[in-house]
């Protein structure tokens, strides 16, 4: 036979809280971004997923007056094919980058900090176009901003990214 005793409050009152409790838990759980464990290139969407990330990156690197200057006269297919290459291969997947070193390919250019944050500013418009998420974002710019010591070049006759201003003279 089962003991037919009548529970007490408190027993009660535990057992709906831990009820309660636990379906807190779940719905708080359930309702809580799970990190994407994906590949990034997954993440990015793969080879289509680059390929719109590159397009809309073109589009807003050649309106952006602050950088458009050092894509002048390129050849804009080349440049968009080594792209895709080298954002596929940085996030994981099959292709590989066989370009030139960064270094290389931005002898000459001249580019400064406020230049290459520009780029970095036109990637990230990008990818918000694109409804990447947050985190996808952030991981890819992690993979890139090691770069930014191969691109950013600082004459040690100018200082970077300001023009150096220029002491009256006086005069006798």
């Amino acid at each position: 036979m089962h003991d037919r005793r009548p529970q007490s409050r408190v027993t009660r009152v535990l057992a709906v809280g831990s009820h309660l409790l636990a379906t807190l838990t779940l719905l708080v759980a359930c309702t809580t971004p799970q990190l994407d464990r994906r590949p990034l290139y997954d993440q990015l969407g793969g080879e289509r997923g680059i390929s719109l990330l590159v397009d809309r990156f073109l589009r807003e690197l050649l309106t952006d007056e602050a950088v458009f200057g050092h894509f002048e006269g390129i050849d804009v297919r080349r440049f968009r094919a080594q792209l895709e290459l080298q954002l596929c291969e940085i996030s994981g997947g099959p292709c590989r980058y066989e370009g030139e070193s960064m270094h290389d390919v931005h002898r000459g250019m001249d580019v400064s900090q406020g230049e290459f944050n520009a780029v970095v500013e036109d990637l990230i418009r990008a990818m918000e176009s694109l409804r990447l998420p947050t985190p996808t974002q952030n991981r890819l710019l992690a993979k890139l901003a090691p770069m930014q010591r191969d691109i950013v070049v600082r004459r040690p006759d100018r200082p970077s990214g300001m023009a150096r201003r220029q002491q009256p003279t006086s005069t006798p």
